[in-house]
């Protein structure tokens, strides 16, 4: 079970920054959600998508998500 919810809006702004990152021929690009203290990466893998979502101090967090079918696919989390 993720630690943070990734609510419509916020993966919205994920799929769309990775048809970008596509389109642009980009390996990786990142994004900070200030007021929660949260950070989100995307990164280019060998044959697939991963979202990396980490919580900074002090609810140190991650969940880790693949990009298939054009949708975010939960993978892990830890603490």
């Amino acid at each position: 079970m993720p630690n943070y919810n990734l609510d419509f809006d916020t993966q919205k702004i994920i799929l769309g920054l990775f048809d970008k990152c596509v389109d642009l021929n980009l390996g990786n690009v990142s994004f900070s959600y200030y007021h929660v203290s949260t950070d989100f990466y995307l990164i280019e893998c060998a044959d697939y998508w991963e979202v990396v979502v980490k919580g900074r101090w002090p609810n140190q967090f991650t969940d880790v998500y693949r990009i298939g079918e054009h949708k975010l696919i939960f993978q892990y989390s830890e603490k």
